[in-house]
């Protein structure tokens, strides 16, 4: 067995709250020297940018940072639902069901593609380097046409597990916009949020409140900005890193563990 830590929930500059500094080569690295092994690119309704950190990360990194596709799916409710899949096709297919049902921003007219290499909080789709190829004209802010039960049952239809976002928030997340925790649809874990983990720390969430949605507990950073990769994550025991691990390591299937860190 071994222990790493993983980062499951990170955005890229594909987000419109997310740093121009969010850039696969950067996340890359801002990961790698902070000891992550594994970490899912999980921007807001689009799956545009996951191939850009992947890529990144072979050509940087080999076999030492493995990149789990993943989507942040903001519901009718406007509930956050994170969506974690074994393979990219799956989190592109999510994807593009969900930019669907998005507005377009039709008061401007889509610029032609600049020639410099950092974003600008635009909602661009990156190349591998951080070179611009596309502007994502949908509104990935606002919230889908898709509700609750329909957005989970969207996540787990194309192969993934639907985690609870940020559990502890009191905005956009299910017991934030629902005021309370639905039996169904079940989710496959929920997420403490980087604040939560420091309360926790602090006594002021405890382990039991964190385990009132009865399902397994993760934790990643949310990161928007480089400087917060990381500073909350999850402690998984396994045999490698790999997804299917991580899959029964939650699910605490054997020795396998994870852990909010």
């Amino acid at each position: 067995m071994k222990t790493i830590l993983a980062d499951l929930h990170i955005h890229t500059a594909l987000s419109p709250c997310a740093s121009r500094h969010m850039l696969p080569r950067t996340i890359v690295h801002t990961c790698l020297d902070r000891g992550l092994a594994m970490i899912a690119i999980c921007d807001h309704n689009s799956a545009a940018n996951i191939s850009a950190v992947a890529e990144a990360a072979r050509r940087e990194s080999g076999e030492a940072l493995k990149v789990v596709p993943g989507i942040e799916v903001t519901t009718r409710e406007e509930v956050h639902v994170l969506g974690l899949f074994p393979a990219l096709e799956g989190a592109l297919a999510v994807g593009e069901s969900i930019l669907e049902t998005l507005p377009i921003n039709r008061l401007t007219e889509e610029p032609p593609i600049p020639a410099a290499s950092t974003p600008d909080n635009g909602q661009w789709i990156l190349d591998w380097e951080g070179r611009r190829t596309a502007m994502e004209r949908h509104l990935l802010a606002a919230a889908s046409g898709y509700d609750l039960e329909q957005a989970v049952n969207l996540i787990r239809r194309h192969g993934g597990f639907a985690v609870a976002a940020h559990i502890d928030r009191r905005a956009f997340s299910v017991l934030g916009q629902l005021g309370f925790f639905p039996e169904t649809p079940r989710f496959f874990a929920a997420e403490i949020s980087a604040a939560g983990v420091a309360r926790m720390r602090k006594g002021k969430l405890s382990i039991e409140e964190a385990r009132a949605s009865g399902l397994p507990l993760i934790s990643g950073s949310d990161s928007h900005s480089p400087e917060e990769i990381a500073c909350s994550y999850t402690v998984f025991r396994v045999t490698e890193p790999c997804f299917a691990e991580l899959v029964l390591a939650i699910q605490g299937v054997g020795s396998r563990r994870c852990q909010i860190a």
